[in-house]
């Protein structure tokens, strides 16, 4: 989509000069959330699934003011490009739930292909959304992009409690309050890999960061 950024914004009504000159602070928010989340997740332990999904949450919020308000608007609909980009500080997120979260080598390799496939072919499909014949509204492109939003907040915030109700059924069965996040020094016995790659299924004294 944010290749699009131009092409939608074109189509509210800016002359191509224009258009240049207020699609660079999607630029310069994207960094701002990118900087934001990182110092949210580690100053705070147990964010990084709700920072993720607050994320996709700001992200739609872009996407409602660009397609829902009043099209003489433009500075209104262009504040929600300028805040559309918010899911993308997200990926890194994802990318460090995976390395925290999942045990053994090759599981990991596996799941982190996995996500990288997903991407690609989110971004290939993602295109075909955008019907010539809708433009400049593009009302199929925005109502994909939301339900895409809306599926991943809900999606990250059943993990994190999925893996909340695994962490405490683990310390329930072992008698034990380990929290991989503790500030304290820990034992990291339980949560390095083996030498027989174990899984984070196969080894009890994992813990899944939140």
């Amino acid at each position: 989509m944010l290749q699009f950024g131009s092409i939608v914004i074109a189509g509210f009504g800016y002359s191509n000069f224009n258009t240049i000159l207020v699609s660079l602070p999607i630029s310069v928010f994207t960094f701002i959330w990118v900087i934001m989340s990182t110092i949210i997740t580690s100053k705070f332990r147990r964010s990084r699934c709700i920072t993720a999904a607050c994320l996709s949450l700001i992200s739609l919020a872009g996407c409602l003011m660009v397609s829902q308000i009043d099209p003489s608007k433009k500075v209104a609909r262009l504040a929600g490009m300028w805040l559309f980009p918010a899911y993308s500080a997200g990926i890194p997120i994802i990318l460090s739930i995976i390395a925290s979260n999942v045990g053994g080598y090759t599981k990991r390799t596996t799941v982190s292909a996995v996500v990288f496939i997903g991407n690609c072919a989110g971004n290939i499909t993602g295109p075909f959304l955008f019907f010539s014949n809708e433009k400049p509204n593009y009302n199929s492109a925005w109502i994909g992009i939301m339900i895409s939003l809306a599926i991943a907040f809900i999606a990250i915030l059943s993990l994190r409690q999925l893996l909340h109700i695994q962490n405490q059924h683990r310390n329930s069965q072992q008698n034990v309050n380990i929290d991989p996040e503790s500030p304290e020094p820990i034992d990291n016995e339980g949560f390095a890999v083996l030498a027989k790659d174990e899984t984070d299924w196969e080894n009890p004294k994992f813990r899944y960061y939140l």
